[in-house]
């Protein structure tokens, strides 16, 4: 059996059980699930104006953001009216006075049908951890709340905060009277929900069959789950000593009707005022425990706004107090530090540790310290220095660190209060006590290793644009990188290397920022030019640190031994012209068919042992690229590869005889006895898939591998090399062709409702880090055509994904095997590669049964697909509501 590598991330679950540690959590971020809120079709006309407290700021909107006076929204509008843009905009300015955040808020708002039932749906871009001005460890935070205590973008400038969807279905009321029209139900009020959703009135707690959970899939919660309490037992659901997670029994709290949101600001002994979240049984996926219970706060009332259900004539311009303070206590008000750690030096006699102060409050500037001891000693030993503004008015404040001679090691925390008892640290829990973290960097020791380096390839690109490449890119010393540059060859023959500059977003495009990333970014923008069509370009990166060190990407496993290290190779890309006119079928017998297709890894061409020509990849293929850190020894990239050959004239997909018939030869490594694609332990894969639109592919069956036919296995596991990760030493030969039909419509992928689309048409090899063989060849093509008598029995698929009911309406059942239990990734895409829905699910067995609600999906076709480390599956559904 083959052993994959895991990055083994500790998580400290109690820091009071352990000694002072030094901080050393990776900032993550991930995607979560939209909130859906439905309508409730009963007249129950009121109104609750906002508080006058806020419409006062609000008619200061005018005021600096920097003086705390509010935050900035910047909203894009998508399919929006007019009427609707106005009525949304008194939304933003509800929450722009409400709350403060010197980071403008990007918000994109969708107008789409819905169905009859959904008023809006909503959620943050993505939930961000660990991240420089964190006011908790491992604990995520929606995007924009992120953003306020970092008090920079971490996403790229380019993307949303919060993205938000309107039903343009509903019988909306756009004005601004208080009295309602029959019929209709008030669109700022729901404009005003569904931020509120979006800023932070979300969980991650999960309910999947007998199971409830929380973290994405991770051990770890949100901000808004730490809140979170029972009535019965007055226990956290994050404390896994009551509640594991995932858990029967967490399930169980989550629909017992009895949860309570206690936070400083909303804690009470009294039982009647307590903070009620909605937590009806049976669970409602996208609604439960992300409100306020409706039954408690109701229709019509101060605090009625974040509940899960609005009537018709419904008016409530105000979030409300107990919203407020929720939101207050997670942080949208208050005092945070952002400061970058110091890493380690060869030499250095003095530092100085900047940090920059983010309030919305006021603090005592004369409690701004640095903390530190040198050399291991002891807290008693600590060193209080008073931090000072760098300027005259600023909120950056320096102190100073000499080194005497001798020292090897500094360990340092930053601390400030505010003025209601507050006090805030860097790192978060900071302090050099038993239970706490600091920060901690090194001097004197030899640098010996070269940078990380982070870098996505293209594959195949059109021949129309010159170029750009982006890499990120981290020392693990304070001196940081000295060069990063990349060597290349066009159709085998070297060129120049091109440097690759640090990125400034003052100065350079704009389409490159990535936020957070922009710090360790290096771009290079248009630097590959003159590509034609054909043309196959082999590329590395290579980055060199002050000392000298180096870092090349990619690096493959050459050896046959899971203990061998990586060595350098190249990435491939090609450029090509896509057949502007489209045809119904497309055959060939590869004798004159090079120019039909673009590829990397293919080609055309005759091997010994086969009769004629045919499509093949390398015989052997290799392994998967990718980087380990070399500091931790750990993957840095995940080390995977595809070989591809795409069929560069697109089809007309037919509403009969939809079939792709072609011969071919598998001789690819073989997935675990049992395993499904799309497991951990499904291997190396061939896989033919479709695009609609050249960027987005699913496949049109499941990956397979050399079980599907069994003298395949056989011949694929009767020689290998020697080693502990040996590779396949058997070749393929004509005699071994066997014949295989895809029905485009029959793997669940596409229907006949699919028919007249234009589809792109490709063939791909994916291997991961360890264990090769021949390959796959691929003859005697025919798609949309008919195609000589088969004489072979056809194989079967492997299968491990069902979905029902398909069509859907409401809400779509998925069960899925796994070959061990593990965390899985599902999303859902449209027909153009649209993120529709994400979510990382445990499997605490091996069977996952998933309930995904559809409320906010249009009438349409989607795709879902489900990852595991070493694979994916994906399969089509329609929508009809």
């Amino acid at each position: 059996m083959k052993k994959n590598i895991y990055l083994l991330v500790a998580i400290l679950s109690c820091y009071g059980a352990i000694a002072q540690q030094r901080y050393n959590f990776k900032p993550e971020h991930i995607k979560g699930q939209d909130v859906v809120c439905p309508a409730s079709f009963v007249d129950r006309p009121s109104f609750v104006d906002t508080h006058p407290e806020l419409k006062q700021k609000m008619q200061n909107k005018y005021a600096k953001v920097s003086a705390n006076q509010g935050a900035t929204f910047i909203v894009k509008y998508v399919g929006f009216p007019d009427d609707a843009k106005a009525a949304f905009q008194r939304a933003v300015d509800i929450w722009a006075a409400a709350l403060n955040s010197t980071v403008p808020i990007r918000v994109t708002a969708y107008w789409q049908d819905l169905g009859a039932n959904v008023l809006g749906a909503a959620n943050t871009n993505d939930y961000y951890r660990n991240f420089i001005g964190a006011k908790e460890v491992n604990t995520f935070y929606p995007l924009a709340l992120a953003e306020k205590l970092a008090g920079k973008d971490l996403n790229s400038i380019n993307e949303d905060d919060i993205f938000c969807r309107f039903n343009s279905k509903i019988p909306w009321y756009y004005g601004t009277s208080e009295n309602i029209p029959f019929g209709t139900f008030d669109f700022t009020s729901i404009v005003l929900h569904e931020l509120g959703h979006g800023l932070g009135f979300v969980g991650s707690m999960r309910v999947s069959g007998t199971q409830g959970f929380y973290g994405f899939g991770t051990t770890l919660h949100t901000i808004y789950d730490k809140y979170l309490e029972t009535g019965t037992t007055g226990k956290a659901l994050i404390d896994t000593s009551t509640y594991k997670n995932p858990s029967n029994l967490l399930k169980s709290a989550l629909t017992s009707e009895d949860i309570f949101f206690v936070s400083p600001r909303t804690a009470t002994t009294d039982k009647s005022k307590k903070v009620v979240i909605y937590a009806p049984n049976p669970w409602e996926d996208g609604s439960s425990i992300s409100h306020l219970d409706d039954a408690t706060y109701g229709t019509g009332g101060i605090n009625s706004l974040m509940t899960p259900t609005a009537s018709l004539r419904e008016k409530n311009l105000e979030p409300g107090p107990i919203a407020l303070n929720m939101f207050y206590d997670m942080g949208w008000k208050g005092t945070s530090i952002a400061h970058t750690p110091i890493k380690d030096f060869k030499a250095v006699s003095s530092v100085t540790i900047e940090a920059k102060v983010i309030t919305d409050t006021t603090f005592n500037s004369d409690k701004i310290k640095l903390v530190y001891v040198l050399n291991g000693l002891s807290a008693a030993k600590a060193v209080e220095v008073k931090m000072t503004p760098k300027t005259a008015g600023s909120n950056i404040y320096v102190a100073n660190i000499t080194i005497p001679a001798g020292t090897g090691l500094v360990q340092y925390y930053i601390t400030a209060d505010d003025n209601y008892g507050f006090t805030v640290t860097s790192p978060a829990n900071g302090g050099l006590t038993t239970g706490k973290l600091f920060w901690e960097f090194e001097i004197g020791k030899t640098d010996v290793f070269g940078p990380v380096i982070e870098h996505y390839q293209p594959e195949i690109l059109p021949s129309t644009s010159p170029v750009s490449l982006l890499a990120n890119v981290v020392d693990d010393y304070q001196e940081g990188i000295d060069t990063v540059y990349v060597n290349y060859f066009v159709n085998g023959v070297q060129k120049a290397p091109i440097g690759l500059k640090k990125y400034n977003i003052l100065t350079d495009n704009i389409l490159f920022t990535q936020g957070s990333a922009d710090e360790r970014a290096y771009l290079g923008e248009n630097i590959i030019k003159d590509l034609k069509s054909g043309d196959l370009v082999k590329y590395q990166i290579i980055a060199t640190d002050k000392s000298g060190n180096k870092t090349t990407i990619p690096t493959i496993y050459a050896g046959l031994n899971q203990n061998d290290k990586p060595v350098d190779t190249f990435y491939e890309f090609t450029v090509t012209d896509i057949v502007a006119t489209p045809v119904n079928d497309y055959s060939t017998d590869f004798e004159n068919a090079s120019a039909d297709f673009a590829t990397i890894g293919f080609s055309v061409n005759q091997p010994a042992n086969f009769s004629s020509k045919g499509l093949h990849t390398s015989h052997p293929y290799t392994n998967g690229l990718g980087l380990l850190d070399p500091v931790s020894g750990n993957p840095y990239l995940s080390f995977d590869k595809s070989e591809i050959a795409m069929l560069k004239i697109p089809i007309v997909l037919k509403s009969t005889g939809a079939t792709i018939t072609y011969d071919e030869v598998v001789l690819v490594e073989p997935g675990d006895a049992g395993s499904t694609y799309g497991s951990t332990s499904f291997y190396d894969y061939v896989v033919v898939e479709g695009s609609f639109d050249g960027s987005f592919w699913f496949p049109l069956q499941d990956g397979y591998d050399s079980r599907i036919d069994a003298s395949f296995q056989k011949t694929y596991e009767g020689s290998f090399s020697s080693g502990t990760a040996p590779n396949s030493t058997a070749v393929g030969t004509q005699s071994m062709v066997k014949k295989r039909t895809l029905n485009i419509y029959g793997g669940d992928e596409l229907t006949t409702a699919d028919a007249g689309q234009t589809m792109l048409l490709r063939f791909r090899l994916h291997s991961d880090q360890w264990t090769a063989g021949w390959g796959w060849s691929i003859d005697n093509l025919y798609v949309q055509k008919a195609a000589p008598v088969i004489t072979a029995n056809e194989p079967v698929n492997i299968r491990g994904l069902q979905i029902y009911p398909n069509p859907s309406s409401n809400y779509l059942d998925v069960n899925f095997e796994v070959s061990k239990p593990q965390t899985i990734k599902m999303e859902i895409f449209s027909l153009t590669g649209t993120t529709m829905y994400s979510e990382n699910i445990p499997v605490v067995e091996t069977t996952l049964q998933h309930r995904i609600n559809l409320g906010n999906f249009t009438t349409g076709t989607y795709f879902i697909k489900i990852k595991e480390s070493s694979g994916e599956v994906v399969k089509r559904f329609v929508v009809n509501n």
